[in-house]
């Protein structure tokens, strides 16, 4: 017996012949159609720059409140999350494949290199501080290329976010 997809999704999309197509977000083209006429993927719409930079300053304020509580690893998270903005507006900015971080090893160097200052190596407060100041200060620097005045108006909250003890302290747990 070979592993599959399970019966009920066969149904799902056998039943429905506008979900017949070929290939995939990839560009994959190796499947063949069985059955049917395949239909051509329509491509993804680009990523709105605007809502990558609300999402960050969302997740650099959700890493903070989670280092506050001691929630590690959600810290971690949305640290990530920061990282991952970042490579998807850089590519969006240079012209690469922006799905699935699909052009990230194609970004330049220098930004490459400060992208990895924001990796979390360890799961303790300092270093998840240390890593957030890193993602706060790279997204910083990629949205000056999209959007300067939202970079100044979001600076202060930012600058608040990144040093330890100086952001708005939420004391529930």
């Amino acid at each position: 017996m070979t592993a599959g997809p399970t019966p009920i999704w066969c149904w799902r999309y056998a039943a429905d012949p506008a979900r017949w197509r070929t290939g995939g977000p990839g560009g994959c083209t190796a499947r063949r159609t069985v059955f049917g006429q395949a239909r051509p993927l329509e491509p993804f719409p680009a990523p709105d720059p605007d809502t990558l930079a609300g999402l960050s300053w969302h997740h650099a304020r959700h890493a903070y409140v989670c280092i506050e509580r001691g929630h590690w690893w959600q810290a971690e998270h949305w640290i990530s999350g920061i990282r991952d903005h970042v490579i998807t507006l850089a590519c969006l900015r240079l012209g690469q494949p922006t799905a699935y971080a699909k052009g990230a090893h194609l970004l330049p160097g220098s930004l490459a290199a400060a992208l990895e200052t924001a990796l979390v190596r360890a799961l303790s407060e300092a270093e998840l501080r240390r890593a957030l100041a890193a993602a706060i200060d790279v997204v910083s620097s990629e949205l000056r290329h999209w959007n300067p005045p939202l970079v100044t108006r979001l600076q202060p909250m930012l600058a608040q976010l990144r040093g330890p003890g100086t952001g708005p302290r939420n004391t529930g747990r």
